[in-house]
C-alpha cells in the first residue's frame, strides 16, 4: 500500500537506455514484469534455452510500466506485444513470435555470449537503443489490424487491457520520449485506481 520507492524501474530504464557503453541483458530461468522491463531497455539481449518471459501485471488489474509497452512492440511489433501483455501467461524465449526481441538464444548459459555480443557493439561504436528500434513498426497497416482486432474484442470495456492497447497505440504514432510519457500518465492511474 505504500508508493512506488524511488528509483523508479522506469527511471533505471531510461538510464540503461542512454548508457555509454552498450548493455546488454543475459536471461535465463524467469524474468517477469519490472525484470523484462530491464532486459527490454538493454541494448542487446541474449537468453538462455527454456528462458520464460511473462508480464503478469494484467492479472494485478495493472499494465506494464517502465517503458515496456513502448519497447516491446517496436521490437516484436503489436499483435506479439499485445498477446504477451494482455494473456499474462509465460512464453519461452524461443517462441517465434518473439524472434526479433532476443540477439541470440544461446544452450549454455548466457553470461559468455552476451559479454560477447557486448564488446562486439563496443568496438562497432553503435549499439540500437529504445527509441531506434522500429523493427516491430516496420509494417504498420499489420500494427493497426492488431490494434484494430484487439480493440473490437474489448468493444467498450475499461480498465488495464484498454491502457495497454492504448499505450501500444502510442508506440506506432507518437515519438519514443512522448510514448514513454504517455505510458507513464496511464501507469499513474492505473497505480492510483
Amino acid at each position: 500500500d505504500e508508493p512506488l520507492a524511488a528509483p523508479r524501474v522506469g527511471d533505471i530504464c531510461k538510464r540503461i537506455d542512454a548508457f555509454a557503453k552498450p548493455v546488454v541483458a543475459a536471461l535465463h530461468g524467469s524474468a517477469l514484469g519490472a525484470g523484462l522491463g530491464l532486459a527490454l531497455a538493454a541494448h542487446g539481449r541474449v537468453a538462455q534455452a527454456g528462458t520464460r518471459i511473462a508480464l503478469p501485471e494484467i492479472s494485478l488489474g495493472m499494465m506494464p510500466g517502465a517503458g515496456v509497452t513502448q519497447r516491446l512492440p517496436r521490437l516484436v511489433g503489436a499483435q506479439a506485444a499485445l498477446e504477451l501483455m494482455l494473456s499474462g501467461q509465460a512464453v519461452r524465449a524461443d517462441d517465434t513470435r518473439l524472434k526479433r526481441l532476443f540477439d541470440q538464444i544461446t544452450e549454455d548459459p548466457p553470461e559468455a555470449e552476451a559479454c560477447t555480443l557486448a564488446a562486439r557493439l563496443a568496438v562497432a561504436g553503435q549499439w540500437s537503443r529504445g527509441g531506434d528500434t522500429a523493427r516491430g513498426l516496420s509494417d504498420p497497416a499489420g500494427y493497426q489490424r492488431a490494434i484494430a482486432s484487439v480493440r473490437d474484442k474489448l468493444g467498450a470495456q475499461r480498465g488495464a487491457a484498454a491502457d495497454i492497447l492504448r499505450a501500444v497505440e502510442a508506440a506506432q504514432l507518437l515519438p519514443f520520449e512522448q510514448g514513454l510519457d504517455f505510458e507513464e500518465v496511464l501507469f499513474d492511474e492505473r497505480v492510483n485506481s
